[in-house]
């Protein structure tokens, strides 16, 4: 009878083994959002260095930065939006909606980039030439930073 015992206690700790485990891996990742602050503070870090930005540089110009990040993600995520909403809709979808969302999809970038162009001009009064150069060039870096990281990681 305790051999039983035994034989199903011990079948029960192997099969939770692996559960637990997974848990933990789970556990130990970051949140999306943790994950996103923290590639954010890596840009900040890498911008603040190849920029070459002093105290009261950074002070100006960090926030007004995050202010055009923030302004072309909500513009990035009002067309996800509505590409999701014709992907995932249920009744028929017009060739008028199918169209602006096309439409909407293909100016992504233009509007991102009219975002961009506003701020640069803000972006000018707070760096010098130099650094302006040094910040689109930073930024390409950062990008393909992030991109070789994410290519080793499936590797």
């Amino acid at each position: 009878m305790k051999a039983s015992h035994l034989i199903i206690a011990l079948a029960a700790i192997a099969m939770a083994l692996p559960t637990a485990a997974q848990q933990k891996r789970a556990s130990s990742r970051p949140s999306q959002t943790e994950w996103m602050k923290g590639v954010r503070e890596y840009k900040y870090d890498m911008l603040i260095q190849e920029v070459e930005l002093t105290k009261d540089q950074q002070t100006q110009f960090l926030p007004l930065y995050q202010k055009m990040e923030e302004e072309i993600m909500k513009a990035n995520k009002e067309v996800r939006d509505l590409e999701a909403k014709i992907t995932n809709s249920k009744g028929e979808v017009s060739d008028l909606e199918y169209g602006l969302a096309a439409e909407a999809m293909a100016n992504a970038s233009a509007v991102a980039a009219k975002i961009e162009a506003d701020y640069f001009k803000q972006f000018a009064q707070i760096l010098s030439k130099r650094q302006l150069f040094l910040l689109k060039r930073a930024e390409m870096r950062f990008t393909k930073s992030i991109i070789s990281k994410s290519s080793r990681k499936k590797q």
